[in-house]
């Protein structure tokens, strides 16, 4: 068992005897009444059980983006499964470096030192391809700058060579995203059942295949009825379990998403697992887990680090608020005050301090007159005030120099912007978009109000980057840069707050009395709506 597991537990000679010598055995350990449940997920080459409600561990080309080995091994938690894409692996390296190697995907990429079990899927959940290309007999997958036609021997030939513990058949997927005629939507469920048959026939005949388990996946673009169809006949298919393909949560999309993942689960088997993918928020975790999903995974934190934005969920009772200027609530010390505000002071998002104490805040380029604004409109209003210090204008930037600066003064760039003279920003492109508006438990350091906050990107965060004195401000200058520790530090943050939480609805899912784990689950939506409103 890897010493940093927490989704991970031996289990018992019994269970073992039930594990299927063609995969993974699941088992329902507790359904609750608002429809969640728990469970495990045992390999058969192994003695371990992979707990549900959970998510698998997010990777590109065999790494977790932005993030090595050694800045893995500061997270307490990971989850035990790591997940693999066709599209970004396929040819690196090729199948005949394997075979010469003897290696299984895992060992080649050296992920069983964070995991202990691999999943493989067609298409990378955070960035679904146009699905135009795929044809009767063969769905594209982009590797890099070209694109791969696979056919289900080819994909399966690949599966040999890679030896996954677990991977979905070879699909046709249709994104949410993506309009398709309902015809068009009838051919993916056509095409992705064929290619199950052509997989499931392969594995019959190839050894190498025999201890993998092999989902069904779930297609039909937004159409319910080709959704439902696509359920009912995948269930009749021998499939270790299910895994729901293009199913993007967008704009005002949710209620209609969940409902139709319901009925969805409703034509499924209750023994067997349920994987949604793509990027999931937090809060709509909560409601797809009331669905009866089992497993995510982990590529929201990916796309939010990607965008720029930290997650801010509350991780005990007790939050600092940010009101709509995004003001700091602080001591006379200039400390946070966390514990010692009502609750009705934190719904209301109004500031514990008095007025005359913002005098002798140790932060001197805010303004006394300033307690309730944001830090840089603080700054601002100093830099406006007839009674504002040359120190504390050269503190806030605000000041004009006598000197202009000069091409070779690089260091004076931040002067030259605050001149009004244009300034290039490096901000790279997301690699993969945000598909839809920021939430508002999201902080978006694309944000200059953000230049100035020397808050960490969430209150009382245990992560690496928080644990570090990573600031909202450091993480903003580095983003705006373009400097590759701002990606660093936003996905050891986002993983972790992201881990944290699912980590928290297992063990609410786990609790076998009725009252008590209706109660956790409530506090559970609490801190979801709480970290909303701050």
């Amino acid at each position: 068992m890897h010493p940093r597991s927490y989704r991970l537990f031996h289990t018992s000679p019994h269970l073992r005897k039930q594990i299927s010598k063609s995969g993974m055995q699941f088992s329902v350990d507790n359904i609750g009444p608002e429809g969640g449940r728990s469970g495990r997920w045992v390999c058969s080459n192994d003695t371990s059980a992979f707990q549900t409600p959970g998510c698998f561990l997010y990777t590109r080309s065999g790494a977790v983006p932005c993030l090595g080995m050694d800045l893995l091994a500061d997270f307490p938690s990971l989850p035990q499964v790591s997940q693999l894409s066709v599209s970004t692996v396929y040819g690196r390296p090729a199948c005949a470096v394997l075979n010469r190697l003897n290696k299984t995907c895992q060992q080649f990429y050296g992920l069983e030192k964070i995991s202990s079990m691999t999943y493989m899927c067609v298409q990378d959940p955070a960035d679904y391809p146009d699905p135009t290309f795929n044809e009767t007999k063969n769905v594209s997958v982009w590797t890099g700058a070209q694109r791969v036609k696979l056919t289900a021997e080819q994909f399966m030939t690949f599966q040999k060579y890679t030896k996954p513990d677990v991977f979905e058949a070879l699909c046709d997927i249709l994104p949410t995203s993506v309009n398709v005629a309902w015809k068009r939507a009838g051919k993916s469920v056509d095409r992705t059942l064929t290619f199950l048959d052509t997989c499931l026939e392969v594995q019959a005949t190839t050894p190498e295949l025999s201890t993998s388990a092999i989902l069904g996946v779930i297609t039909g673009g937004t159409y319910v009825d080709q959704r439902l169809r696509s359920a009912k006949e995948t269930a009749k298919r021998n499939v270790a379990g299910f895994a729901i393909e293009g199913l993007q949560i967008l704009d005002d999309n949710l209620a209609n998403t969940a409902s139709m993942v319901e009925s969805i689960l409703g034509e499924l088997p209750q023994d067997k697992p349920r994987i949604f993918h793509g990027p999931v928020s937090p809060e709509d975790i909560l409601r797809l887990v009331e669905c009866g999903i089992d497993v995510f995974d982990s590529s929201y934190p990916f796309v939010l680090s990607e965008s720029s934005l930290a997650l801010n969920l509350s991780l005990t009772s007790q939050t600092v608020p940010e009101t709509a200027t995004g003001a700091v609530p602080e001591t006379a010390t200039g400390a946070v005050t966390v514990g010692d505000s009502s609750a009705a002071e934190f719904v209301s998002g109004e500031s514990t301090r008095p007025a005359e104490s913002t005098a002798s805040s140790t932060r001197d380029h805010v303004c006394a007159d300033a307690a309730v604004t944001s830090i840089p409109a603080a700054a601002a209003a100093c830099a406006t005030s007839p009674s504002q210090t040359p120190s504390t204008a050269a503190e806030s930037g605000s000041h004009h120099n006598t000197q202009a600066p000069t091409d070779t003064d690089d260091h004076d760039t931040d002067i030259a912007g605050a001149m009004g003279k244009s300034k290039d920003t490096k901000r790279k492109p997301p690699l993969v978009p945000l598909l839809r508006s920021i939430r508002t438990f999201e902080v978006d350091l694309n944000d200059e109000r953000y230049a100035e906050d020397f808050r960490s990107l969430s209150p009382d965060c245990q992560c690496p980057a928080c644990k570090s004195g990573c600031t909202r401000a450091y993480v903003y200058h580095l983003q705006k840069e373009g400097e590759l520790l701002g990606s660093i530090h936003l996905m050891q943050h986002n993983l972790y707050q992201y881990f944290n939480f699912l980590e928290s609805v297992r063990k609410a899912t786990c609790i076998s009395d009725r009252e008590a784990r209706a109660h956790a689950w409530d506090q559970l939506k609490a801190r979801v709506r709480h970290a909303v409103a701050a």
